[in-house]
């Protein structure tokens, strides 16, 4: 499975910065630049793991809600079996 880290934080600063022009930009803003970057990532990865942990949750609501209607399907057909026909005389 990919996680937004998988090519790690110093390898994606480093392709960032070397993108911006070194003399338009004031150093401040480089590290700026940096350290929200490593904030996004931090937050990327939070929101992933979360998104990961919630389709797991509801894969298994899914499954619990299948079991359960199977269930009740074999307990209405076993209710039919065992009710008798009532000829109403139409």
């Amino acid at each position: 499975m990919h996680t937004p880290m998988e090519c790690g934080p110093s390898t994606e600063l480093q392709t960032v910065v070397s993108r911006v022009p070194r003399r338009s930009v004031p150093t401040g803003s480089t590290l700026a630049l940096s350290a929200a970057i490593v904030k996004w990532q931090a937050d990327s990865t939070a929101l992933f793991g979360r998104l990961v942990e919630q389709s797991q949750a509801l894969r298994g609501g899914a499954a619990a809600s299948e079991q359960t209607d199977q269930q009740s399907a074999a307990a209405i057909n076993a209710a039919a079996d065992q009710t008798a026909v009532v000829d109403l005389g139409l």
